[in-house]
């Protein structure tokens, strides 16, 4: 009788790790968006952090010219949260290439998206500007989000 539980168990959590669907804010959830210039002085670095925990989005700036860093936090629209969220597909997302393009090659700058699940983590690198197939409205989103982020707090 144990061994029969212990199958059914077994292939139910397989069954449910398996299944493909967009994410569901559960606290688990971290999207990570940012970008990076080689050769830059100033604040060449910059990155935001997304929680579906606390809603909080946070930003650090990283000046590559005397090495300190300035931190942020703020709260993200619940709507532009759950239009993030929205584009979040973890099958999708974890079966991307590590790196597209030629991320910063002649200074050209780079971005990423980091998504770590709780159970996975994957990043993907691409050249700045530029978008990958299957993410492209998530790309942008951050991307917005990242920008009007940084138009707001970045240190002059």
């Amino acid at each position: 009788m144990r061994k029969i539980g212990f199958v059914l168990a077994f292939f139910s959590t397989i069954f449910l790790a398996c299944t493909s669907s967009p994410v569901e804010a559960d606290g688990g959830l971290k999207v990570v968006s940012g970008s990076s210039f080689g050769f830059c002085l100033g604040y060449c670095m910059q990155e935001m952090r997304l929680t579906d925990a606390s809603q909080n989005i946070e930003m650090e700036f990283f000046n590559v010219r005397d090495a300190k860093s300035k931190s942020y936090t703020d709260q993200l629209n619940k709507d532009d949260w759950e239009e993030i969220l929205a584009e979040v597909d973890l099958d999708t997302f974890f079966k991307l290439n590590s790196v597209y393009g030629c991320p910063d090659c002649a200074d050209g700058g780079a971005e990423y998206i980091e998504i770590s699940s709780g159970v996975k983590n994957h990043r993907v690198t691409f050249e700045y500007g530029h978008e990958v197939e299957g993410i492209e409205k998530l790309i942008t989103l951050l991307r917005e989000q990242r920008l009007a982020f940084a138009e707001k707090h970045l240190p002059q």
